[in-house]
């Protein structure tokens, strides 16, 4: 679960569901285990629910500035 402060630095909160932005936004994710990784593009993150491998389980995302050129 994020925090009222994570959610006025710009991070949403993820449910398992499908990629919930275009493939191609640049997006920084959190991790079940706390980590954050800054990717160029969202189309080879895995989102589905990883809930027994926290350290592939989105539960938070910031969009990044526009989707790049594809």
């Amino acid at each position: 679960m994020i925090t009222d402060q994570m959610k006025a630095e710009g991070w949403i909160e993820h449910d398992g569901g499908p990629c919930p932005i275009d493939a191609w936004q640049p997006v920084t994710i959190m991790r079940r285990d706390g980590k954050t990784a800054r990717h160029p593009d969202s189309r080879f993150l895995d989102w589905r629910p990883y809930e027994d491998y926290a350290h592939t389980d989105i539960i938070a995302y910031k969009p990044e500035g526009t989707p790049n050129d594809h």
